[in-house]
């Protein structure tokens, strides 16, 4: 019988995520990773076998429990346009402080297409859907009927998202973001009201 873990996976995980969401996969060797997570590189390769099979699990846990934080409110029962509202005006908000804001791991990932293109492209294909249902669902509370349009406008907001995130990264000044996301409310807005 092996010795117990002196560790917790989830915690782990947690700390390789936000130091791959910071720098990005590339940017990250395995000691930094070791030193970020509390653990020896043996445990590592133990526990998770290559620094991929790593990112993927961070990918994972960033689905699971920071994509909610985003845009969960857009998947709740009774959301609205008002909730594609708010969520869109908090974006802006994140640039206000003197602190990075490294955006979205997932966008980060897409645009590095780390680690491998076809894990980028997977991860980015979930969050993309995920985002588009999310919209549509608000929207649908608050539209009757023009599907299509709805759909349309659903995957608007969601290029309109990601491109928010990338600019968050880039650090782009606060009045860009809060002037995109008032041109894509009343854009939407008109198009969508009888």
């Amino acid at each position: 019988m092996g010795r117990p873990k002196g560790y917790q996976r989830d915690e782990v995980i947690e700390a390789a995520m936000h130091l791959f969401w910071q720098r990005g996969y590339f940017d990250v060797s395995t000691r930094d990773l070791c030193e970020a997570m509390g653990i020896n590189m043996n445990s590592l390769y133990a526990e998770f076998g290559s620094k991929e099979a790593l990112f993927a699990a961070a990918i994972e846990h960033y689905e699971q429990h920071m994509v909610p934080y985003y845009i969960g409110a857009l998947e709740a029962p009774g959301a609205s346009i008002e909730t594609v509202r708010q969520v869109l005006e908090s974006f802006p908000a994140y640039a206000d402080t003197d602190d990075f804001v490294p955006g979205c791991l997932i966008t980060n990932s897409a645009t590095a297409r780390a680690p491998t293109p076809q894990a980028s492209q997977l991860s980015t294909a979930r969050y993309v859907e995920r985002l588009t249902a999310g919209y549509l669902h608000a929207l649908s509370n608050s539209f009757d009927g023009r599907r299509k349009d709805l759909v349309a406008a659903a995957r608007l907001l969601t290029t309109t998202t990601l491109g928010l995130f990338v600019m968050l990264r880039a650090q782009t000044n606060r009045d860009v973001l809060h002037d995109s996301v008032t041109t894509a409310l009343f854009q939407l807005e008109h198009t969508l009201d009888p």
